[in-house]
C-alpha cells in the first residue's frame, strides 16, 4: 500500500502531507508515471478542460447529495447548504 509522503502532528491530529505528484494509495508507481506522462503530452488546454469537467461533476454530486439528504428543501436552501459544504457557514453568495 502507498503511503502518504508524510504525516504531520497537529491540533486535530495527525495530518496527512501528498507530494504533489502523488497518486491514489492503490496505483501503482508505473501507473502513475503512465497517468503523468499523459497529462504532459495532452498540454495546458486540454487539462484546462479537465478540470472544468472534473469541476462540474462535482458540484453536481454535492447538488445531488444535498438533494437526496434532504427531499424537503427548496432550490434555494440545496444551493446554500452546497455553499457551506464548500466554503464553510456565513460566507455571503455573490
Amino acid at each position: 500500500m502507498k503511503q502518504p509522503a508524510a504525516a504531520v502532528a497537529g491540533w486535530g491530529g495527525p495530518t496527512l502531507v501528498y507530494h504533489r505528484s502523488s497518486m491514489a494509495f492503490d496505483t501503482s508507481r508505473r501507473v502513475a508515471a503512465a497517468h503523468a506522462q499523459l497529462y504532459r503530452q495532452i498540454g495546458p488546454s486540454e487539462r484546462g478542460r479537465i478540470a472544468a469537467e472534473l469541476s462540474d461533476a462535482l458540484r453536481a454530486l454535492a447538488l445531488a447529495g444535498v438533494r437526496d439528504r434532504h427531499p424537503e428543501y427548496r432550490e434555494e436552501q440545496v444551493l446554500e447548504e452546497v455553499l457551506a459544504v464548500f466554503y464553510g457557514r456565513g460566507v455571503d453568495r455573490p
